[in-house]
């Protein structure tokens, strides 16, 4: 299970781009991006489901 390094929450969204791969903290205090590269992205285990709503 991937942990933010900056302030240690379990919940995060993998992200990728054409410039960037990693992992976006989704702590309201936080919201930190963590790079990775291709071999410890595609491990980042997500089989926790976010679940949203929007008002």
């Amino acid at each position: 299970m991937w942990s933010c390094p900056y302030c240690g929450n379990h919940s995060g969204v993998k992200f990728r781009d054409r410039n960037l791969k990693g992992m976006l903290c989704m702590h309201p205090d936080c919201g930190r991006f963590e790079e990775m590269d291709d071999q410890t992205f595609g491990g980042v285990d997500q089989s926790e489901e976010e679940a949203w709503s929007f008002a």
